[in-house]
């Protein structure tokens, strides 16, 4: 019989849109806005947020600067602070699936998780798939969400997916493989534990599962 383990999964955080366009979304924005961009392009953490908090505090509304903040913060490790800059990005603009990703994975990775801050990112990350049914990241999220409420149904409905989007990413399918073992599907739950090892062979929760 196939035994219990927790999900391993490593929340994906998405960037903001607004970093494919070769110019700020602001022509008139603040220089520290491009300066927090470039610095994050070329891997320097530290000063994209010094930028961008600058950027943020000259336009407080602006929402591609509180998106931007509140991705930055969790890339560093703050996530306690993200939600307030991504909540205000999401007033000005509900649609965009790169900031429901990022605030569902920020209140996914509080230090002081509730119950109610899961429930949201799933509300959150439910949208995110809707906005990008091809996201394997924002599915990936959820499925970690709703494994976190209980709902193996659904999280195995998002694993799946996740591993229709990526076949070659072996965690996907333990991941895949433990919720369904969660649910009583034995044998499906043996093929996809099976498919992950073949990619992960060093994969210890999954041959840990199969016994």
């Amino acid at each position: 019989m196939l035994r219990s383990h927790p999900v391993p999964v490593a929340l994906a955080l998405t960037v903001p849109a607004a970093l494919l366009s070769a110019a700020p979304a602001h022509a008139q924005g603040p220089a520290a806005y491009q300066k927090a961009r470039d610095a994050f392009k070329a891997g320097d953490l530290a000063t994209a947020v010094t930028e961008m908090e600058k950027a943020v505090a000259a336009e407080p509304a602006n929402p591609d600067y509180n998106a931007w903040m509140g991705f930055l913060l969790v890339r560093t490790g703050d996530p306690d602070r993200v939600v307030k800059f991504l909540e205000k990005a999401l007033e000005a603009r509900h649609a965009v699936a790169e900031t429901c990703t990022n605030l569902g994975n920020a209140l996914l990775l509080r230090k002081g998780r509730t119950l109610q801050d899961t429930r949201r990112a799933i509300s959150l990350l439910e949208q995110a798939t809707k906005l990008q049914p091809e996201s394997a990241d924002a599915f990936n999220s959820l499925g970690f969400a709703c494994w976190r409420t209980g709902d193996y149904g659904r999280a195995a409905a998002a694993y799946r997916k996740v591993s229709q989007l990526r076949p070659g990413d072996g965690q996907a399918h333990v991941n895949l493989g433990l919720a369904l073992q969660r649910v009583g599907k034995d044998a499906d739950a043996v093929a996809a534990l099976r498919k992950g090892v073949g990619l992960l062979p060093d994969n210890a929760a999954a041959h840990a599962a199969l016994g």
